[in-house]
């Protein structure tokens, strides 16, 4: 990955980040990190946020929340009930 590609996830994620402490309940931010984290290699961080994403959507949007779970399997990855 290219240094200056790298620097413009950290950003993404420190605003991701941000956002979450602003409001700890916020899916979509939690979706976006798990995304950046993906991409950037960082697998078992990047699930624990879809998980919290996905938490959150069951409650208030479940639609969001099973194709975030689809997208994941279709990748190969199973995150628990």
């Amino acid at each position: 990955m290219v240094l200056k590609e790298m620097a413009g996830f950290t950003e993404v994620i420190a605003s991701d980040q941000k956002a979450i402490q602003l409001d700890a309940n916020y899916a979509e931010a939690y979706q976006n990190l798990g995304v950046v984290l993906l991409k950037v290699g960082l697998v078992p961080e990047s699930l624990e946020a879809f998980g919290k994403a996905i938490s959150f959507h069951e409650k208030y949007n479940p639609i969001e929340a099973r194709r975030i779970r689809q997208g994941l399997e279709s990748m190969g990855f199973m995150l628990q009930e």
